[in-house]
């Protein structure tokens, strides 16, 4: 049971909840149609900042979803839906802003090259290509001159891993395929799952 109040505002169909923190200050703002989630969604940090804004067209993710840093305000977690599946680009950031990796997806599955962008110090970064969500190639490369480090199977790497046999640019290899193959989108959690009490009776959030 969520603490705090919640206040509701009708028209017709659709309908709009704000929960608060116990000291008054806004939590979430969640639109509905009917019983459905409809049109935007956000919630806030106890200090009044941005933490989650994302978009619902009947109940279904759609649009895009953003999750911003509580210290910087800067977004951290990037995605796009269609029809409740990840459908375009996923990014995820830095605490300073800077671009971390990137994945497309299709329908719900990673397609296409994904890449690691290296926080300086660091040069080293890779790209992973997926095709139907499975990583089928990659690259590691150095950004600070440019060069080409290796062209690997991933496949490959997951057995010598097994084997406990790895170079120190394997490892790098691992560490971004790992990466690449954890970057899914938020799951969001179904309107049912949240409830607040409200004279008159419990309403579903």
């Amino acid at each position: 049971m969520l603490r705090g109040k919640a206040h509701f505002k009708e028209n017709g169909l659709n309908r709009e909840v704000s929960l608060f923190y116990k000291n008054g200050a806004l939590k979430n703002k969640i639109n509905f149609r009917g019983s459905m989630l409809h049109r935007e969604w956000t919630s806030y940090f106890q200090d009044g900042a941005l933490d989650i804004r994302k978009n619902y067209i009947n109940g279904e993710l759609d649009g895009e979803e953003i999750f911003y840093n509580e210290t910087t305000g800067l977004p951290q977690f990037v995605s796009n839906y269609v029809n409740n599946k990840a459908h375009g680009t996923t990014r995820l950031f830095y605490n300073d802003g800077t671009l971390s990796s990137e994945v497309d997806w299709v329908e719900g599955k990673r397609e296409g090259w994904g890449v690691f962008f290296p926080l300086p110090p660091e040069t080293v970064g890779c790209s992973v290509y997926f095709q139907e969500d499975k990583a089928i190639r990659g690259i590691l490369w150095d950004d600070k001159d440019a060069r080409l480090v290796d062209v690997f199977d991933p496949d490959i790497i997951e057995e010598t891993a097994k084997k406990g046999v790895l170079w120190e640019a394997d490892k790098i290899i691992q560490n971004c395929v790992e990466l690449m193959s954890s970057i899914l989108p938020i799951v969001s959690l179904s309107p049912n799952f949240f409830y607040a009490e409200f004279s008159g009776g419990t309403y579903p959030l």
